[in-house]
């Protein structure tokens, strides 16, 4: 009698391979929906961010919530999604304690996010909307003084697409009162600086009058010592706030940013030159005591106030550029806001 053979699809061995395949397939897809979670560039590894909650805070600014794949300690970079935005490349978030990078926990964040520093506008009005890109980034070890993000990473931002962030009139209308409002106050904590300066510009100057011994550290920790002192220093723009009939500096001492102090001016002693951010400055001026700001989080900061007499611009500072095209010792920071 002659065998019938069974239907391969009946045979055991078929079932077997069909399972094995099934389990490859489902493997392939796992592994690419996790890859496009996350991209390596150079040293770095980039992972895209789910925000969950966006509310604006009592600061004026934006207060992020989000989910990510990232492993704990992964910093979260903010930044323009898009190439024409002024502020691209630079992060405009911080911690919510304030000063400092916002890190993953257990898969959660909260970044606190400047609107100027994201907007491309320095006046942004209510319902302006921009584009942002928000990353989770691994073994990234740069100062968040230090915000410029490698380009490397800049590459993978826009594969992940962007949140969109509106300002709202709140915060369109205090930031269009910082400039009056930090006037107010430095003519208050300074004893009417916009006046000494202007009356200091009668005085005949001789640098040999100002103080080159005055240490920061000195000058930081006793400023009523040294209070109507001339003193001379030497350091890199790291903000700049120009008005009609004064403009403010903060400037890094020798280009060390925990070393900074609060300079102001009368705009015509540049004879119409602008002083711009990283530039490298020589100042000399009168002490004025200490002078407290509060950054974008709420956090006061107190540093030394003097009011400069004359200022020698030296321009932009070198740049140094390594093989991954990252720049060191090119520092920006975020917007502050004014008591």
């Amino acid at each position: 009698m002659k065998k019938i053979n069974k239907s391969f699809y009946k045979q055991w061995w078929f079932w077997l391979v069909l399972v094995a395949l099934a389990v490859i397939a489902l493997l392939t897809v796992f592994t690419m929906v996790k890859n496009s979670e996350s991209y390596q560039a150079g040293k770095y590894r980039v992972y895209q961010t789910k925000i969950t909650s966006v509310k604006s805070n009592s600061y004026y600014t934006w207060l992020l919530k989000g989910t990510t794949s990232a492993p704990n300690g992964s910093k979260i970079i903010v930044t323009p999604y898009s190439q024409s935005n002024l502020n691209y490349g630079f992060t405009a978030g911080e911690s919510v304690a304030g000063a400092g990078w916002a890190k993953v926990s257990n898969g959660k964040f909260s970044v606190v996010v400047d609107p100027i520093g994201i907007t491309n506008s320095v006046d942004p009005k209510s319902g302006d909307k921009t584009k942002t890109s928000i990353l989770a980034v691994t073994n990234y070890q740069k100062k968040w003084t230090s915000p410029e993000i490698s380009k490397n990473i800049l590459k993978k931002a826009g594969k992940f697409g962007y949140t969109t962030l509106v300002v709202n009139g709140a915060m369109s209308r205090y930031i269009k009162s910082l400039s009056s409002k930090k006037k107010t106050t430095s003519s208050s904590s300074s004893s009417s600086s916009t006046a000494a300066s202007s009356s200091s510009s009668t005085e005949a100057f001789s640098s040999a009058d100002y103080r080159s011994d005055i240490t920061y550290d000195s000058l930081a920790r006793n400023p009523d010592q040294y209070k109507g002192q001339k003193v001379v220093y030497t350091g890199e723009v790291v903000q700049v706030l120009e008005g009609d009939d004064e403009t403010d500096l903060r400037v890094a001492i020798n280009g060390d940013y925990d070393d900074i102090v609060y300079v102001a001016f009368d705009p015509s002693i540049m004879n119409g030159s602008h002083i711009l951010e990283n530039d490298k400055i020589q100042f000399y001026g009168k002490s004025k005591g200490d002078y407290t700001y509060k950054v974008t989080s709420g956090t006061k900061i107190t540093v030394p106030l003097v009011i400069a007499k004359k200022i020698n611009d030296q321009g932009l500072l070198l740049m140094i550029m390594v093989n991954d095209m990252e720049t060191l010792d090119f520092s920006r920071v975020l917007f502050c806001t004014y008591e």
